[in-house]
């Protein structure tokens, strides 16, 4: 609200880069309260995943190829290594995307320039696993039993400048946990961080795999390298389907989930007199 301040008591319009800016800043405060309320809903028992049978590889990609621009601006490489094939695992496709936006944010957050973040899909028997691994500072001992606890804030870089408000990784975790699984984190300091989610890679009563996949060590590609097959489909390709799988949803209750913004936007749309709310999300 800075930039509406100091116009309002100037008697000025906002320039394009003040609202550029407000533009921002309230992308950045709708997306804190989405994180909120939905850890508030899964404490509730109200958050809801959507069981699906997809390709992580493919899914991989996508979300390391959105990256690729920032890590670029910021001088960071960005390396995926993840199988030539499909690696097909039941999972709710949205929240495996946030996962990885979260780690991998963090991960190009915290790299120097010059450094390298590396994205591997790790898939073994009957589990599947997501990493990130960064060249930034480490944590400290004390600090890597904490990072996944709501509203920890960890001057993990030497400066206050980068800090979020402690909220990814909490979700990170609980979303995990959801699909019956966890996260972890390696870390020292001077040598980086590795942040590993897994989860068991196919549920009771799916179909297992046909095939096998490629090894996950089987080539590495950088997040700007041409895509395959895979890789340039729409993002409804990586969802896969079956006869004998079909999506469904997993929940601890029975509220249905939204987005923080989703009841304004229905209620600015119909033009109300006036309305009363409540938004419950602390």
């Amino acid at each position: 609200l800075g930039p509406l301040r100091e116009a309002a008591a100037e008697g000025r319009t906002p320039s394009p880069e003040e609202r550029e800016l407000m533009l921002r800043n309230a992308v950045r405060l709708e997306r804190l309260l989405d994180l909120i309320r939905d850890l508030q809903k899964i404490d509730a028992g109200g958050f809801h995943l959507r069981i699906e049978r997809c390709d992580l590889a493919c899914l991989a990609a996508e979300v390391a190829a959105a990256f690729a621009p920032l890590a670029e601006r910021k001088g960071v490489e960005l390396a995926s290594r993840l199988p030539e094939g499909p690696v097909l695992a039941d999972a709710d496709p949205e929240q495996i995307e946030r996962i990885l936006g979260n780690l991998l944010s963090n991960a190009v957050k915290f790299t120097p320039a010059g450094g390298a973040v590396e994205l591997r899909l790790e898939p073994a028997g009957d589990e599947v696993g997501l990493s990130v691994t960064d060249d930034g500072p480490g944590l400290p001992p004390d600090a890597v039993p904490r990072i996944f606890e709501r509203f920890v804030q960890l001057d993990v870089s030497g400066t206050r400048g980068d800090e979020g408000m402690g909220v990814g990784l909490a979700l990170t975790r609980e979303l995990a946990r959801l699909h019956g699984g966890d996260v972890r984190v390696e870390s020292e300091p001077g040598r980086g961080s590795r942040f590993v989610v897994r989860w068991p890679r196919f549920q009771a009563g799916g179909a297992s795999e046909p095939e096998a996949a490629p090894a996950a060590g089987a080539g590495a590609t950088t997040a700007t390298a041409a895509p395959n097959a895979c890789r340039a489909a729409e993002p409804a390709a990586c969802r896969v389907p079956t006869a004998r799988h079909t999506p469904r949803a997993v929940t601890s209750a029975t509220r249905n989930a939204t987005t923080a913004w989703a009841p304004y936007r229905s209620i600015a749309s119909r033009s109300p007199k006036m309305f009363p709310t409540d938004l419950d999300i602390f």
